[in-house]
């Protein structure tokens, strides 16, 4: 997953220069997931999705009027790329906007990237990662199959953090998921999202039995510790 809508970079980058980098991750990734769980693909939703979502989320986690200034400043600035415009805007600021933001759709990961293989059914969380943490900070790949993991097992380069999706979980029953975990290469974070499920809560159970080392990870303390989980490797 190496493709990013600038319009949705524009809104991380503007979260971050306001808010502190972790609550910054944590709030694109709570909006994210309160609108259809996916990141925007043009630049229509983005604008549709700062407004919706990303200010109910603001709303929710910032006091002051913090949150409305940003929703506004962003607004304004992807109405004068997208439209339509509520205000007139000028020619010189609109081109100054696009010449802010680099329209290049695709990002080359740099070499801080945390590479990260998630279990799941599909890649909306790995979606949201990426889009809450930038792709040049974290890399995923997304895995529904038992067939899928054991060809991930065998490579040399596996990722040091597995992600299992609990909410929308691989179609792999957690027993035998725990069993094909025992070969996983020393040092391996086998992270649990969604650990008070009943699925995340049987795999937990099943891992510990089997001395797999386990990191769960309960959706009710929100997603902060997954993004520390993978700035700490970052780091």
């Amino acid at each position: 997953m190496n493709i990013e809508r600038p319009e949705l970079r524009l809104v991380r980058e503007k979260l971050e220069s306001v808010l502190a980098p972790a609550l910054a991750s944590s709030v694109l990734f709570e909006a994210l997931a309160d609108g259809d769980g996916r990141p925007p693909t043009t630049g229509e939703g983005t604008l549709a999705f700062v407004k919706g979502p990303l200010a109910r989320v603001l709303a929710r986690k910032i006091r002051g009027e913090t949150g409305t200034v940003i929703v506004k400043d962003l607004t304004e600035m992807l109405e004068a790329i997208v439209g339509p415009q509520l205000t007139p805007v000028s020619p010189a600021h609109r081109n100054k906007i696009v010449r802010d933001m680099d329209v290049t759709f695709e990002i080359t990961r740099d070499k801080g990237a945390v590479p990260v293989l998630v279990l799941a059914s599909h890649d909306g969380l790995a979606a949201r990662l990426e889009a809450a943490l930038g792709p040049g900070r974290i890399s995923t790949r997304t895995v529904s199959t038992k067939h899928e993991l054991e060809g991930q097992l065998k490579k040399t380069s596996f990722p040091k953090i597995l992600l299992v999706d609990a909410i929308e979980f691989p179609s792999i029953e957690p027993v035998s998921l725990a069993v094909l975990l025992q070969s996983s290469p020393p040092g391996t974070i086998h992270a649990i999202w969604g650990a008070d499920l009943a699925y995340g809560s049987v795999l937990l159970g099943e891992l510990l039995e089997k001395r797999v080392p386990a990191t769960p990870l309960d959706r009710r303390e929100g997603i902060e510790p997954l993004l520390d989980l993978v700035r700490s490797r970052r780091a």
